[in-house]
C-alpha cells in the first residue's frame, strides 16, 4: 500500500487533472480495488489485471456461434467433453503433487530467494526477510502473508517468503495454497459431461419448435470480433495506408517501394532525337555529315586558290 501512495503522490505532481480524475468519490467504477493490485482481496488467489479468461473462452467457441441454437450447443458440448477428458487424462501422468505451472514459479522463487534474500531470526513466526536493494519484508509464516503481497495474492510463496520458509527449516511445497495441488485439479475435473447420440436418434418432443430469432441482415460483411474499446484500439500497432513507407528499394535505397516495381519510380528520361534514314542519306549528299575532322591533317585547299597555282 505504500508503493501505491507514493506513485499516486508523483501522479499528482506531474497531473493534476488525472490525479483527481481517479480519485474522484462519485465514480465507483474508478475504485481502485478494480484496477490496483495493491487493492486487491488475498481470498481468490488472483493477481491477473485482465479478462483473458472470457477472451479465450470466445475464442473458442467462435466457430459455433454463427451456427442455429441446437448446432452451436451440440458443437460447445462435443468441446468441453472433449476439453475436460484431455485435460484429466494429462493431469493423471503428472508425478509431483504439485501442478506443473505452479511448480515452475515456485523452483524460479526458490532460485531468487538463494542470491536475493538475507533472513533475520525474530524468535516467532514472523521473519524479517532483508533484500539485496535494502528493502526489509515481514514474513508472517502462521498467516502465509509477506509485505510484499505476492504470497498473498497469488496463494505461491514468493522469494522472502521461500528465504523465511528455508530459515526455519521447513518446505515451501507445504505452504502453497490448496487451489494449486494436483488432488484439487483432478476434483474440478471430476465431473464429466455425459455423450449424447446424434440427432437422428432423438425422440420427436410435443414442445414448440425452437425458432430462430427475427435478424434484419445489415449492410456490409458480418462482423466475427467485438468492438473494441478506444484504449484496446492502439495495442493493434500502426495502421499501413495504401503507400507502404516501411519499404525501402534496394536497387536505389529509397522508401515508398521495392526493386520489383523500381522502374515505376524511375525520374522520367530526356528525349533523344531520332533521325530517320531519309535524313541521313540527305546530310551526305549535301556533305553535313563530314563534320568530324581527322587529327593532324588540314583541310583541303580551296578552289580559288588552286588555280593560282
Amino acid at each position: 500500500m505504500a508503493y501505491y501512495w507514493k506513485e499516486m503522490t508523483l501522479l499528482n505532481q506531474m497531473d493534476t487533472n488525472a490525479y483527481e480524475w481517479l480519485t474522484d468519490p462519485n465514480e465507483p467504477t474508478r475504485n481502485p480495488k478494480h484496477w490496483c493490485r495493491a487493492h486487491f482481496n488475498g481470498i481468490l488467489k488472483c493477481d491477473v489485471l485482465l479478462n483473458n479468461l472470457c477472451e479465450s473462452f470466445n475464442a473458442f467457441i467462435l466457430l459455433a456461434r454463427s451456427k442455429p441454437v441446437i448446432s452451436c450447443f451440440e458443437e460447445i458440448r462435443v468441446k468441453l467433453m472433449k476439453r475436460i477428458a484431455v485435460r484429466k487424462e494429462k493431469m493423471t501422468k503428472v508425478v509431483d503433487t504439485i501442478c506443473p505451472k505452479p511448480r515452475e514459479i515456485l523452483e524460479k522463487n526458490k532460485v531468487r530467494a538463494s542470491t536475493d534474500c538475507i533472513p533475520n531470526a525474530t524468535g516467532s513466526t514472523k521473519i524479517e526477510v532483508e533484500s539485496i536493494g535494502g528493502n526489509k519484508y515481514v514474513v508472517d509464516l502462521q498467516m502465509r502473508t509477506c509485505a510484499c503481497r505476492r504470497w498473498n495474492l497469488t496463494g505461491i510463496p514468493c522469494k522472502h517468503a521461500v528465504s523465511a520458509i528455508h530459515f526455519m527449516r521447513e518446505k515451501p511445497e507445504d505452504y502453497m495454497d490448496a487451489c494449486y495441488l494436483k488432488k484439487t485439479y483432478l476434483a474440478t475435473y471430476s465431473h464429466t459431461i455425459q455423450p449424447v447420440n446424434g440427432m437422428d436418434l432423438w425422440m420427436p418432443s410435443d414442445e414448440l419448435a425452437i425458432l430462430p430469432p427475427q435478424y434484419t441482415r445489415q449492410p456490409g460483411r458480418p462482423k466475427t470480433k467485438r468492438n473494441k474499446d478506444a484504449a484496446e484500439r492502439k495495442n493493434d500497432g500502426p495502421k499501413l495506408g495504401r503507400r507502404q513507407r516501411s519499404l525501402k528499394c534496394g536497387t536505389c535505397n529509397r522508401l515508398g517501394h521495392n526493386s520489383k516495381t523500381c522502374h515505376r519510380h524511375l525520374p522520367p528520361k530526356t528525349p533523344v532525337s531520332t533521325v530517320t534514314n531519309a535524313q541521313k542519306k540527305k546530310k551526305l549528299n549535301t556533305g553535313e555529315a563530314s563534320s568530324t575532322k581527322a587529327k593532324g591533317t588540314k583541310p583541303p585547299p580551296p578552289p580559288q586558290s588552286r588555280r593560282m597555282i
